[in-house]
């Protein structure tokens, strides 16, 4: 059930609310400095994903591949969620694809029923410009993300688990055989 306290998740959504990928056994082996994970879903479509520790910076490298026969329409979404101390007085920031400075106290995003998220949908000019970040707590975390194909972020707010989340999601994309979806994240806490 969602939310879950599971950290970070990938998955992709295919024929309408079809989702792979967050729950299946992944295969894991060394790559370099770092840790590689793929999986082979139905229809060709195949997951994978390296993270590597660097200078106190965790990389996360990500495909989504077609590797069937036909053309797969499909969306890719990634989704970090973190429990920082004094999350009540977390906040939100981001420079925008608009050219604006985001910034959203946790505390005004909406309060929903306990254990469902708020949500707080970040599109168009209000997209975060490859980056964002939460500070809480005497923590920042940030994130960074490279790829094209993002049209969407979300904040999640989970009051009662005093949890913030962060989501990245592409649009739906029409996959032909052999074509990639390709994604590069960096996730830095610091003390502030």
């Amino acid at each position: 059930s969602y939310p879950m306290h599971e950290g970070y998740e990938e998955a992709v959504t295919y024929r309408p609310h079809f989702r792979r990928g967050w729950a299946e056994s992944y295969r894991c082996r060394r790559r370099g400095e770092g840790l590689s994970v793929s999986v082979s879903l139905p229809e060709g479509l195949r997951m994978s994903r390296t993270y590597a520790l660097r200078d106190g910076v965790l990389h996360v490298t990500s495909r989504v591949a077609n590797r069937g026969a036909d053309e797969l329409k499909l969306a890719w979404n990634a989704q970090l969620h973190i429990v920082p101390p004094d999350v009540g007085n977390a906040a939100l920031s981001a420079p925008t694809a608009g050219g604006d400075d985001l910034a959203v106290a946790y505390r005004d995003i909406a309060n929903r029923p306990p254990h469902w998220p708020a949500v707080l949908m970040l599109e168009g000019a209000k997209l975060p410009a490859g980056e964002w970040q939460v500070a809480a707590g005497g923590f920042r975390v940030t994130h960074v993300f490279e790829c094209d194909a993002i049209i969407r972020c979300i904040v999640d707010k989970v009051p009662a688990w005093g949890m913030v989340g962060l989501e990245v999601h592409t649009d739906q994309i029409a996959l032909k055989p052999g074509e990639r979806i390709d994604v590069a994240q960096q996730i830095r806490i610091k003390r502030t």
